[in-house]
């Protein structure tokens, strides 16, 4: 098998792809794949980078159970993840690397301390959008890590009650704003040059443009985007004014909506 070794420096510097499960994050890992980024020996059908499953669930499981930081383990854990992928694998020495998961918005603070110039790209969607689609795996109890990551999010919310004991879409609520805020807050404090903010609905109503803001970000030559053909516009939508889940999402994840430039009209 091709053995190819990561410099330090090459190692440092991922380009992480991220978002709260349900907001579409396929479609950023395609745009990330088409600049040529590698993303990883085994994608799956959401174009997840699966290779880091293991080492990140546990890592999130860790923290979120813990109350406290990631301990040094996973560093390096996190690290020797990437060593592996990058030398076993198909990447190119001349590749920009990294990888696509969800879950690794429970860990951004982990993952930048193990890789100090890791450049972040996290797709947001309108959260009653995404809260009245069906559960992703951290709105879930029936796993570790969603179990894990609702009880932190109740308890961050104040909610003295069992998720098992509430609607779907309101633990979607509770898991995406308990995410999405400790990711923009993080995302924001590293400024333009690390962290790319795009929605969703901007993606899909100009999928170039979103492609071209992508390759300012990492510095390299824009190409042109043929994410826009395969996006089913019947999707885009999960609403309409006056529902009553609508205003019960908007409720809880309204307030960090607003920031993203969401509204409820």
């Amino acid at each position: 098998m091709r053995s190819t070794k990561a410099s330090a420096t090459i190692l440092s510097q991922p380009v992480v792809a991220t978002g709260r499960g349900g907001s579409g994050t396929r479609l950023l890992s395609m745009l990330l794949q088409e600049h040529g980024v590698f993303l990883g020996n085994r994608l799956n059908g959401s174009e997840d980078s699966i290779e880091w499953i293991g080492v990140q669930y546990e890592s999130a499981v860790s923290k979120l159970t813990d109350g406290a930081p990631v301990r040094e383990r996973w560093h390096e854990a996190l690290l020797g993840c990437a060593e592996n992928i990058l030398t076993r694998g198909q990447w190119k020495e001349d590749q920009i690397w990294g990888w696509k998961l969800p879950e690794t918005m429970l860990i951004l603070p982990e993952v930048v301390q193990a890789f100090p110039n890791a450049k972040i790209a996290h797709l947001v969607r309108h959260p009653v959008d995404t809260c009245l689609r069906s559960t992703h795996v951290t709105s879930r109890t029936d796993n570790p890590v969603g179990a894990a990551t609702l009880h932190a999010a109740y308890s961050w919310l104040g909610w003295r009650r069992d998720p098992d004991d509430d609607d779907d879409y309101i633990r979607n609520s509770a898991s995406w704003v308990f995410q999405v805020q400790r990711a923009i807050q993080f995302g924001r404090e590293l400024g333009s040059n690390r962290y790319l903010e795009i929605r969703f609905e901007d993606l899909c109503a100009d999928a170039q443009t979103v492609s071209d803001a992508i390759a300012r970000f990492l510095d390299i030559p824009e190409t042109a985007s043929a994410v826009g053909g395969i996006i089913d516009s019947k999707r885009r939508r999960y609403w309409v004014e006056g529902d009553k889940r609508a205003l019960e999402v908007w409720s809880i994840c309204g307030e960090i909506g607003k920031t993203l430039g969401y509204d409820l009209k």
